[in-house]
């Protein structure tokens, strides 16, 4: 997929400086390019920036560090009822 491997550039750096919302998820975080690529953008937004986290926690495709980082950095998190159940602690619905 293309989001596996999302290249760090300083352009990415420059434009995450004027940035007023970005929306990023656990998906695109699964392979290790692009977890440090979208960790990083997200380090040089503004304090005002407003962070939405889209969790997709689907098949294998998300670990518990890549959940913590992205709920720590996030000001708005977006979760279906199930990956609200999944991170809980509780058993999903079918």
């Amino acid at each position: 997929m293309a989001w596996d491997f999302i290249p760090r550039n300083h352009a990415l750096e420059e434009l995450a400086h004027t940035c007023d919302v970005v929306c990023f998820g656990t998906l695109a975080q699964r392979k290790e390019q692009s977890l440090e690529t979208i960790q990083t953008f997200l380090g040089y937004t503004r304090k005002d920036t407003l962070r939405i986290c889209d969790c997709n926690l689907r098949q294998n495709f998300y670990t518990s560090e890549i959940i913590e980082q992205s709920l720590y950095v996030a000001d708005v998190v977006k979760l279906n009822s199930n990956e609200l159940a999944l991170l809980a602690g509780s058993r999903p619905s079918r």
